[in-house]
């Protein structure tokens, strides 16, 4: 999914996205994307963080407070170390700087996404050896 308000800047980044082959779904603002994470769970978030509406801290602090695994890649033109640090702090899995390198962003993404699917699978994993005590399938003498 991809979170950005500039019109230019979002026809951009999803070409870029599209031609680097990823499937992308668009939304304005942060409250689309929240909506739209009803509908459909993307792999990875790219969110800017100079939204209307609500702001992309905010955005993001309900996207990791609703579904923890999910990678958030913060794109924006706010160098500020502060604002870095603030959304790293709320959950933000990566920072890439604007205007965004479309060999760096497909890396991040790559990465962020085998994370998100290591994480469910440990969770995973992780029920189901709460819920079944004993070595389940093992045979031997």
């Amino acid at each position: 999914m991809l979170v950005e308000d500039d019109p230019t800047t979002r026809a951009l980044l999803s070409r870029r996205l599209t031609d680097l082959g990823f499937s992308t779904k668009l939304a304005e603002t942060g409250e689309e994307a929240l909506e739209m994470l009803h509908e459909t769970l993307p792999e990875v978030v790219c969110l800017d963080l100079e939204l209307p509406g609500i702001s992309g801290l905010e955005t993001l602090e309900r996207i990791v407070e609703r579904h923890p695994w999910m990678p958030v890649i913060i794109l924006t033109a706010d160098r500020q170390v502060e604002t870095v640090v603030t959304a790293m702090q709320r959950g933000a899995h990566d920072y890439l700087p604007k205007p965004v390198d479309a060999t760096k962003l497909a890396t991040t993404i790559r990465n962020a996404a085998k994370l998100a699917k290591l994480t469910l699978r440990v969770q995973s994993l992780e029920r189901e050896a709460a819920s079944e005590p004993g070595y389940r399938d093992i045979l031997g003498r």
